[in-house]
Parts: C-alpha cells; structure tokens; sequence
C-alpha cells in the first residue's frame, strides 16, 4: 500500500491507485508529514495545527498520541521513522529533532539553521524490505513507455499516463501517442531533482 495524507485525513491505497479509503478523519486538522513503521506495522503523522505526533496501524485503528506540544514549541512538520526513534523537522525554526516514538523522554535537537526543511528521509540498509516482485523478473513486461507496479509477489500491472493508450488486443505495453504539441527544434524538456542539503544521523 501506498500512504498519503491530505487536509483533515490520511489515505492509502493500492500502487495501483485501487482499494482507496480513508483510514483516518476524526480529530485531525492538517496532517503534513506521514511515515511508515513496516516492523511495527504502523503509521505515524505530524499535525502541526493540532500540535501533535500521532500513531495507528495500518488500518487507522488503535491510534495513539506519541507527543502533544504547545503553542511555544516548535511545530512538528515532517518526519520518518527508525527502529525507535522519529525523526522530524520542525517550525518555524527549519530544525531537525529527534523523539522516543513511544513518547518517552524530551526532543532531541540535531540540526539547526537550515534554510527550508521541506522533508525528512531516512536512508538506511536495514530499512529496505526483502520484497520480490515479479517487476524484476520480466522488466520488459510493460514497455519502455509504462510503469510497472507489483500489487503483490506475484501479480503486477501496467499502469500508462494519461497521454498513453493501451493496445486494443490486451497487451500489456503502451502506446505514445504523437504530441500535439511538440517541443521545439532546438529546446529540450528537463526535470531536476534538487537537494538542498544532506544530512548524516544514523
């Protein structure tokens, strides 16, 4: 499943975009940062308008609050989570804390001064699930122009943009279609990925 949290609720759904429901609603205000316990089997979010670092399962139940705040703290805003630590920025001060998520003991500040600390991840060998998926066992399954979403260890689909049509006999590739309108002679289409600062914890 995939987990996303929108104004006054969190989400999920299948890679997909199947099986979508809301699995939180009642007592939170603006959710802005969610992360995901795989061996605990929970979710944690930071609300800063509620002020407070919550938890439940992966189904939205047996939720628990981790850490209320006050208005005089700084304001949970994004995090993730690593065996028994979160890990979190705050506002307004741009800092990255650290918190029991069991709720015990006091914030932990790790960084300060950042000029805008949009988000927080935590990359580490242990975290990375052992997850086959039959993805990588035909990678071609799906053509050069589609993405390839395992639904399970043994099931996976095709999913294509909205520009793409699928081919009408059933295969699995897509189809791109001509632009309508193309990009000019001598100009090119680029993305960046931009990272304003790396930061070691672990």
């Amino acid at each position: 499943y995939i987990y996303w949290t929108a104004y006054a609720k969190i989400e999920k759904a299948q890679l997909d975009g199947s099986e979508r429901q809301i699995i939180v609603s009642k007592n939170i205000i603006w959710p802005t940062g969610i992360a995901v316990d795989h061996p605990a089997k929970r979710i944690y979010w930071a609300d800063p308008k509620a002020l407070r670092v919550e938890s439940a399962d992966l189904d939205g139940r047996h939720r628990h609050l981790v850490k209320a705040f006050t208005i005089e703290d700084e304001k949970p805003y994004k995090i993730d989570v690593f065996e028994d630590f979160i890990y979190m920025t705050t506002t307004p001060s741009n800092a990255v804390v650290r918190l029991d998520k069991f709720g015990n003991g006091n914030l932990t500040f790790l960084v300060y001064g950042l000029n805008k600390a949009n988000d927080i991840v935590l990359v580490q060998e242990n975290r990375q699930m052992n997850f086959s998926t039959p993805c990588l066992s035909n990678i071609n399954m799906c053509g050069r122009d589609s993405l390839c979403v395992a639904k399970n260890q043994s099931f996976a689909i095709c999913l294509c943009s909205e520009t793409v049509d699928h081919e009408t006999d059933g295969n699995t590739e897509c189809i791109v279609p001509v632009p309508k309108h193309p990009v000019p002679p001598g100009k090119k289409i680029q993305s960046f990925l931009v990272l304003n600062r790396i930061i070691h914890l672990l």
